[in-house]
């Protein structure tokens, strides 16, 4: 953003090597790329700017739409702005293919699809707010502020981000109000609804470490996150074999989806973020159904810093997990938390998924 007498200008790089410039002009009428250059030209001097390629040119204003429903009978359903429309200042992203996918593949009942309303239609609203405040505080035109501008998206960076939007109790969030309940206060840094924030681990095999947010690309998988805890302990090692056994059972979902074209493999992955030191446990000890045609190398994690105090990670202290007890985290395709619990509630969080599998 710059700014010059009151009038600002915008850039935000795009795809293939492309620049969006954004600069005001009097009236709509007026919105020729000729006028805009010229206004950008302005605001820029004494430094110049040279454009070879003009891809695209429009006006916005700040209308603010929203649909009365964002779905009809879960079979046709509006997105982007058809659903609501606001200025670009305020966009953010959404998924919701992964829920369709899952209906179509044969994966999901289609009452899962009854979850966008509930959760899109939400977040909706919260995004049209945070529009009309930031174009309250900072109009586009003369009374322009790069300060109100500033000040709003650094008070509203969560939001913005999307590591703040907070889906409520429902089909796809066990939380008060449910009929499963979560457990949050084994994990009080990993809020049931939203995002997980990410946190520095250390990959066990190669004592690597990684950002753990990078274990979660947008694949369409839910991912079982079990904090095994200290795992060097013989107790702490049985409840993560129990966990491993019950997720063998004949009627736990990992069965069910075998007995069937999809695979488990298509549908979930199972990480382990253990607290012990790697000097004092090896990929071996862990229950090898845990990894059925997975990768141990990728799946297994390691946050211990008694035994090497240089390195960074840092993820149950910032979770807010026990170091000896650990707890099992369920988390969405989009990367929201769905359940947190005990190992020993591993049957709950069964429980829970096959409410959302045919």
């Amino acid at each position: 953003m710059i700014v010059k007498d009151g009038r600002g200008a915008g850039f935000v790089p795009r795809e293939d090597g492309l620049l969006r410039i954004a600069a005001p002009v009097p009236s709509r009428s007026e919105a020729t790329p000729e006028a805009i250059l010229r206004s950008l030209r302005e605001i820029l001097s004494p430094y110049e700017i040279d454009i070879t390629h003009i891809d695209w040119c429009g006006v916005f204003g700040t209308r603010r739409r929203v649909s009365s429903s964002s779905s009809k009978h879960s079979r046709v359903f509006l997105v982007g702005d058809a659903l609501h429309v606001h200025s670009p200042r305020a966009g953010i992203g959404m998924n919701f293919r992964w829920k369709i996918a899952h209906v179509v593949k044969g994966i999901s009942p289609l009452s899962i699809l009854k979850t966008y309303d509930e959760e899109r239609g939400l977040t909706t609203k919260q995004l049209v707010a945070f529009d009309k405040a930031l174009s309250d505080e900072s109009p586009v035109g003369a009374n322009f502020s790069a300060h109100g501008t500033y000040q709003q998206l650094r008070d509203n960076l969560p939001f913005s981000s999307t590591t703040a939007i907070e889906y409520e109790a429902g089909l796809l969030v066990a939380k008060q109000g449910g009929l499963i309940v979560s457990k949050q206060y084994l994990a009080p840094g990993i809020l049931v609804g939203r995002r997980l924030p990410s946190q520095t681990v250390e990959r066990h095999a190669n004592g690597e470490s990684v950002d753990f947010g990078k274990s979660f690309p947008s694949d369409g998988r839910y991912r079982i996150v079990v904090f095994a805890g200290m795992i060097s302990q013989p107790e702490q090692l049985r409840r993560l074999e129990n966990v491993s056994q019950v997720l063998e059972l004949p009627g736990a979902f990992l069965r069910r989806l075998g007995e069937r074209a999809i695979t488990p493999q298509d549908v979930f992955e199972i990480l382990v973020v253990h607290s012990a030191s790697r000097d004092d446990v090896e990929i071996a000890d862990l229950p090898p159904s845990l990894f059925k045609n997975g990768d141990p190398f990728r799946q297994v994690f390691v946050d211990n810093n008694e035994s090497r105090s240089w390195t960074l990670s840092e993820a149950y202290s910032r979770y807010g997990i026990s170091k000896d007890r650990g707890c099992l985290v369920l988390v969405r395709p989009d990367r929201h938390v769905m359940y947190i619990g005990e190992l020993e509630d591993v049957t709950e969080m069964i429980k829970l998924l096959t409410s959302i599998l045919l």
